[in-house]
């Protein structure tokens, strides 16, 4: 019954910080919207948790939560709850702080290593309730749900650590959704067909109804799912990305027995920046 209530609820945010987009709209009205979503998810149910990740450029930080949670109790001035309060003052204090950090001249996007993260932060709290509840196996699944907030539509760089992590989401049977703020993202397509989860994009032009979105499509939990009709990917794109481009490999490519990236171009392995030597020279 512990596992249960503690694990269930366990969801977790990663906030794709990118600079290229959200030097263009509303940053702080997003932010806003984002928290009254975890705080829905956390007034749900008493024993549900919340646990926030951002990464800008190539770097990624553990937003919430910091430190443990303090009792709920209701402040008489403001008629909060203190424990979402301290929630969101949280997320907001280490959003600016991640934010105030320099990005790199050519941003990337850190979303594989948040990803990974995620994935242990989910462990690690299934391991310590089974530890908790005396569970003969600690390694029992639960309920667990990442929700990706993605500003970043090429993710073809990090395919192979993304791939890893979405089989070993899907193996443990963790949840993945997500919802692109820019553009297309196979990558994210592929992470919530693969988990069971769902994929939604928000133009930048929507953002003001992105509580609407966030609340309809990702707050119900899987059970509640399968009695609402939630937005269906009907086409994913499961082509793998060639790391000379970064771009869908349609009809043909070459893959390298070492390292095992795929490639339109011999003259370099880009993985391991290694020249392609060419059959004639590995025969001799």
């Amino acid at each position: 019954v512990f596992y249960q209530a503690e694990i269930m609820g366990l969801l977790v945010a990663l906030i794709d910080l990118n600079p290229d987009f959200w030097g263009s709209v509303d940053f702080e009205g997003t932010v806003q919207q984002l928290l009254l979503f975890l705080n829905s998810h956390m007034a749900l149910s008493g024993s549900n948790r919340v646990a926030a990740f951002g990464c800008i450029g190539e770097t990624s930080r553990l937003l919430y939560p910091m430190s443990k949670p303090s009792a709920v109790v209701t402040s008489p001035n403001t008629g909060k709850l203190e424990t979402l309060a301290a929630m969101n003052d949280t997320i907001i204090t280490q959003l600016n702080t991640l934010c105030g950090k320099a990005p790199d001249p050519t941003p990337r996007s850190a979303l594989a290593v948040t990803l990974t993260k995620a994935l242990c932060y989910v462990m690690t709290a299934r391991a310590r309730a089974a530890r908790a509840s005396e569970a003969a196996d600690a390694s029992r699944r639960g309920g667990e749900r990442v929700v990706i907030l993605s500003a970043t539509a090429s993710l073809h760089d990090q395919y192979i650590p993304m791939m890893n992590c979405i089989f070993a989401a899907q193996k443990e049977e963790i949840m993945v959704d997500a919802c692109l703020l820019d553009g297309s993202s196979a990558l994210l397509q592929q992470a919530a067909a693969l988990t069971g989860g769902v994929y939604t994009e928000v133009k930048p032009r929507e953002l003001q109804d992105l509580l609407h979105h966030l609340i309809a499509v990702f707050l119900p939990d899987g059970d509640d799912r399968e009695l609402l009709r939630l937005p269906v990917s009907t086409l994913v794109d499961y082509r793998a990305a060639c790391f000379c481009h970064g771009r869908a490999i349609d009809q043909y490519g070459f893959v390298c027995s070492e390292c095992f990236s795929g490639e339109t171009s011999l003259l370099i392995l880009h993985s391991i920046a290694s020249p392609f030597t060419g059959l004639s020279q590995r025969a001799q």
